[in-house]
């Protein structure tokens, strides 16, 4: 991974201008989902990924992110998404050891996983940044978007959850014209 790595930022180097470091990753830490959106299909079986592969284990993902930083610099952002990241059981413990690198850290959500206890744990991970997927304030418009009834709920209830626990945390929101 870190030969890789070190090879595509060289060609990024041979590139014209002066700023040809990467300044962003996004590291698709599953491609499992709850949801059957309109517009993505992570959730129907892909022929290109067969079933009973492993997944890397947190040491992989941690040595990948750890390689990171021989060829960022400082305000290098690292988006954890898949499929829905908190599929993942080890993501927070990811994000913690990324915001300790340095790196500033991003979760694209669903946030039909985030309840209360997930709230709080997001407070304390170092997260800087999450964006949760919203595509209408339509409850119906959404839900049938998203292909699960009450997800517009869920989203609402993770949104007050996140503001009600992390104060510091930056919050977006994400929409797709479909």
């Amino acid at each position: 991974m870190r030969k890789l790595l070190v090879k595509l930022v060289n060609k990024l180097e041979e590139l014209p201008g002066k700023d040809t470091k990467p300044n962003f990753s996004c590291l698709s830490v599953t491609e499992d989902c709850t949801l059957r959106c309109k517009m993505c299909y992570k959730w129907r079986k892909d022929m290109s990924i067969k079933s009973g592969n492993l997944s890397p284990t947190i040491s992989q993902w941690k040595n990948a992110i750890a390689s990171l930083q021989e060829i960022t610099d400082e305000g290098f952002l690292i988006n954890f998404g898949g499929g829905e990241p908190f599929f993942m059981k080890s993501l927070l413990e990811l994000v913690r050891f990324a915001a300790d690198k340095g790196f500033n850290t991003n979760i694209a959500t669903n946030a039909y996983l985030v309840d209360e206890d997930t709230a709080k744990a997001i407070a304390d991970s170092g997260l800087s940044t999450i964006n949760i997927s919203l595509d209408s304030i339509k409850e119906s418009t959404h839900d049938y978007l998203r292909g699960v009834k009450g997800v517009y709920k869920r989203v609402m209830k993770a949104i007050e959850y996140l503001h009600k626990y992390c104060f510091k945390l930056k919050k977006g929101i994400c929409s797709v014209i479909y």
